[in-house]
């Protein structure tokens, strides 16, 4: 789970009482990975859907985008190595 956390302070005369918020933000980050799967799709196959010019480029330009997902298990740390390991193949 990605979150973000955000704190907020309520002041009472003498009494300064601080709460923090975790706000659950992993919806976010699988939008912003499912747009860009789908623009990399689009590039891909010249769909001009979204941008117009994708139909030019696929029919000019040999060049594809390919993916790989890795799965973090929610930790920065498997997420680097995982990164690692793909690019140093």
């Amino acid at each position: 789970t990605v979150s973000s956390t955000e704190g907020t302070t309520i002041e009472d005369d003498d009494e300064q009482v601080v709460t923090t918020v975790i706000n659950d933000v992993s919806n976010e980050a699988y939008g912003g990975s499912a747009a860009a799967l789908l623009a990399m799709h689009h590039f891909n196959t010249g769909n001009a859907a979204i941008v117009d010019e994708f139909q030019k480029v696929a029919a000019e330009c040999p060049i594809r985008f390919t993916t790989e997902l890795i799965d973090s298990q929610s930790s920065g740390k498997n997420a680097m190595q995982e990164l690692t390991r793909l690019l140093t193949r």
